[in-house]
């Protein structure tokens, strides 16, 4: 069973915490316990506990975890990219204005808003006018956002204040109604200068 402490990305990250620790300089106090041979504190806890005693085990550990970072990135990015849901996904979820600029435009892609399992299934992957479509689906439910009469204040700039403003604050929106959230967001912040 050793192999699985080697495997254990857990296992890195105890050791480079620990290491960090008990190898600073707060731990550095004289060792007293004549029963374990280490010079310091710090490593006797680190000995007792069966954990790397050496400073360079901390970027073993940390590479370690970044290496597994990447491989359990890249195994996440092939799952979702070549597996196919367990179950029927219907994650398409058409709004009432989409429907109605989709009725008005002049053709409907044939595959969009179907089930992954009648996508893959043999007679769409036959016919030779329609490409193969691989991956999975995420589901999810498309939420939207009202509110009426929002004010948004923030601090009178400093500026505003030396040009003889004598207010403490500044209303950005006053009273706002929206029905969905893009308008707030494109009220909000209509370009990347008002943050």
């Amino acid at each position: 069973m050793v192999w699985g402490y080697y495997i254990s990305p857990i296992m890195y990250g105890q050791n480079a915490i620990t290491i960090n620790e008990f190898l600073d300089e707060r731990w550095s106090e004289p060792n007293t316990d004549t029963r374990i041979d280490a010079p310091t504190v710090g490593i006797v806890l680190l000995k007792a506990r069966g954990l790397y005693t050496e400073h360079y085990w901390y970027w073993i550990c940390i590479g370690a975890l970044v290496g597994f970072s990447i491989l359990f990135n890249i195994l996440f990015l092939l799952a979702l990219t070549y597996l196919n849901p367990f179950s029927d996904s219907k994650a398409v979820i058409e709004d009432e204005d989409h429907k109605k600029n989709k009725s008005s435009t002049s053709r409907k892609h044939p595959l969009e808003g179907t089930a992954m399992a009648v996508r893959n299934s043999s007679d769409i992957m036959s016919s030779s006018n329609h490409e193969q479509k691989r991956g999975m689906v995420l589901p999810f439910q498309p939420l939207s956002m009202t509110f009426n009469h929002i004010n948004y204040y923030v601090d009178m700039p400093a500026e505003m204040q030396s040009q003889g403003v004598n207010k403490d604050k500044l209303q950005l929106l006053l009273k706002i109604k929206a029905l969905s959230l893009k308008f707030f967001t494109s009220t909000c912040f209509p370009h990347s200068s008002s943050n």
